[in-house]
């Protein structure tokens, strides 16, 4: 084994709070947003922090995209990278490393991958001497987590790192994610609401409900129980990352609330003008009305959806956060 490789593989066994607090202790810089700073000796970069935000929507990294699951939250990067040899040299995932730390000294590392602010494309190209790019990462975050400190590391070991003070610098996020018991504007609600007609995010996809009515289709392979009747809820959906989605079933999680609280799951994913079952493809940044079946009793009163992106991660793991969407006006108060 490497002498070199040995205190990799050490560090790797401590706690986690230690291995931050080592990273933390390293040589280098204070950064400022906005200012050009020196990292890598050996084949060095010129490297400024620009901008630092949090999102619940997918972060797009080439023909992937990283969908922030029911718990997370997602910080973007935003940066710069100038090539500060006199020859062309590559840039790419690992020519600079990140890790965000948190206030209680845990360490949160970037996705793996550097896109191009302009275009979403995974970076990984010869740059010219001189030649500068605007490039974003993203570091998946648990909701409540507080981050004090961003640091950019080298991609030698030896070399020193650049630390960047980023609490009360981060982006806020928007009044319809952010938890108005954190005065921050940094902690995300566990469930988001929405209203008829209006998008919102889950996972991969947007989703927009439209309308809320009974049907009468006959769907093939799938029966109604005696005594039920159809309750189609339709929606549209929104690919919103560069590679085809798959719409079946298994893609949504959807409960329909009755008046009187008692849920219903979904039994099935229809399409919009036809009694048959959905499964197909959605283009990227393409749209499809959908419908979601229930079968309820003939008086029951649904009053509220409850729906998620189900499988986000890669097709087959992980959910994003519920969405609420009423499917009725509510009742005026009593006078």
């Amino acid at each position: 084994m490497s002498a070199k490789l040995l205190p990799l593989l050490l560090l790797a066994l401590l706690p986690v709070s230690f291995v931050a607090a080592q990273v933390d202790q390293r040589p280098g810089p204070d950064g400022e947003f906005g200012k050009p700073y020196a990292i890598n000796r050996e084949y060095p970069l010129q490297f400024t922090l620009e901008k630092v935000d949090y999102t619940l929507s997918p972060v797009r990294l080439g023909e992937n995209a990283r969908p922030c699951g029911a718990e997370e939250k997602l910080l973007r990067v935003y940066f710069a990278v100038q090539n500060a040899q006199k020859v062309e040299w590559l840039f790419r995932f690992d020519s600079i490393r990140m890790t965000a730390v948190d206030t209680e000294q845990n360490n949160h590392e970037y996705s793996g991958d550097y896109a191009k602010q302009d275009t979403g494309e995974i970076v990984s190209m010869q740059l010219k001497p001189a030649q500068k790019i605007r490039c974003y990462a993203v570091i998946p975050l648990p909701a409540k987590v507080s981050i004090a400190k961003l640091i950019i590391l080298p991609n030698d070991d030896a070399d020193p790192v650049i630390r960047y003070a980023v609490a009360g610098k981060i982006g806020k996020l928007p009044a319809g994610w952010a938890d108005p018991k954190d005065e921050t504007g940094l902690t995300p609600l566990p469930q988001l609401a929405a209203k008829l007609a209006e998008w919102a995010v889950i996972g991969n996809l947007s989703v927009r409900v439209d309308a809320s009515a009974r049907a009468t289709d006959q769907i093939a392979d799938v029966q109604l129980d005696e005594g039920k009747v159809w309750h189609a809820v339709t929606i549209t959906l929104r690919n919103d990352v560069a590679a085809p989605l798959q719409i079946s079933w298994a893609a949504l999680d959807a409960v329909l609330v009755l008046e009187d609280e008692t849920e219903v799951d979904k039994v099935t994913l229809v399409m919009a003008k036809a009694g048959k079952v959905m499964d197909m493809p959605l283009a990227a940044g393409a749209e499809r009305a959908v419908r979601l079946f229930f079968a309820l009793g003939p008086d029951d009163k649904p009053a509220t959806l409850r729906i998620r992106g189900a499988r986000i991660q890669n097709g087959t793991d992980g959910e994003s956060r519920w969405v609420l969407v009423p499917l009725a006006e509510p009742k005026p108060a009593e006078k």
